[in-house]
């Protein structure tokens, strides 16, 4: 699904908590039902964002509806 900043758009997915799996997503090495993606933490609810640029980040579900309008 894709998502709207500013007249940037982004696509974003939201991570379910494991077993749900994303590309370049890993188990956290401490705490079994966190993740790791990029060196950051990913709680379950968190969303993965990939800007135009290819850079990700993560963004907690939150800050994310606060930021980002779907597009799609």
């Amino acid at each position: 699904m894709k998502y709207i900043l500013r007249q940037k758009s982004v696509t974003a997915v939201q991570w379910k908590g494991w077993p749900h799996k994303i590309k370049g997503l890993e188990q956290h090495p401490k705490y079994p039902q966190l993740a790791f993606f990029n060196a950051l933490e990913v709680y379950k609810g968190d969303w993965i964002i990939t800007h135009p640029s290819g850079d990700k980040g993560v963004m907690d579900d939150y800050n994310f509806h606060k930021t980002y309008l779907a597009v799609g």
